[in-house]
């Protein structure tokens, strides 16, 4: 009896350790295919997120002015909490135009907690 019970725990903990090892592997793999698609833009908006969430204002705020200036965009969600990167196309705007999407965008991320606007 005791050799079975023995034999069970063993048989349990071995497949605990198993699945956490899997575990690993399928996250790592994971964050590779995360930085293989990772977005290069000349313009890009960051939403990050210290525990709450991203700020959801600042985020409608900015959706809000891409669309209505038909503004096309991309969103790539990069975290648990809804940490996510835009990627704007302002290809078609004219260098005034887009320096004023610019400055426009980087006054609604001041206005949010944790936005922020790249150029390159």
């Amino acid at each position: 009896m005791k050799t079975i019970k023995l034999s069970l725990i063993t048989a349990l903990l071995s497949l605990t350790f198993a699945c956490k090892s899997k575990k690993q592997t399928s996250g790592s793999t994971n964050t590779a295919k995360t930085a293989s698609t990772t977005m290069t833009c000349p313009t890009s908006v960051s939403f990050g997120s210290s525990g709450g969430g991203i700020d959801g204002k600042a985020y409608e705020n900015i959706k809000q002015l891409l669309d209505t200036q038909k503004i096309k965009y991309t969103e790539e969600r990069k975290g648990r909490e809804g940490e996510t990167k835009m990627c704007i196309d302002a290809s078609n705007l004219s260098r005034t135009d887009n320096e004023t999407l610019v400055k426009s965008l980087k006054g609604i991320a001041a206005a949010g907690q944790l936005v922020s606007v790249s150029t390159n």
